[in-house]
């Protein structure tokens, strides 16, 4: 086993091993989702905070893609990120 799989399953046993293991597992589903909500918020504010509106709309590209050629550029990067953005959406 790796090294982080050892340590998640360290974790696993705490959780069963808690007085109210029910009640562990629904507030850390809780903050789990509230975390990610928080970072999806945000991203998003960064997507529009570097690329205008006027830009986005008649584009037809992923604002990813947008979002990749303003911040970096038009280097290597900004066109490996918006395929690996491309390929998330599919899963």
């Amino acid at each position: 086993m790796h090294g982080y799989q050892v340590h998640l399953l360290r974790k696993w046993v705490n959780v069963v091993k808690s007085r109210d293991p029910v009640r562990t597992v629904r507030k850390a589903n809780f903050f789990s989702l509230a975390l990610a909500t928080v970072l999806f918020f945000f991203i998003n504010v960064a997507y529009i905070a570097a690329v205008p509106i006027e830009d986005i709309r008649p584009s037809g590209q992923l604002i990813a893609a947008l979002f990749f050629r303003r911040v970096f550029g038009a280097t290597f990067d900004s066109k490996v990120f918006p395929l690996m953005v491309a390929a998330l959406e599919i899963l």
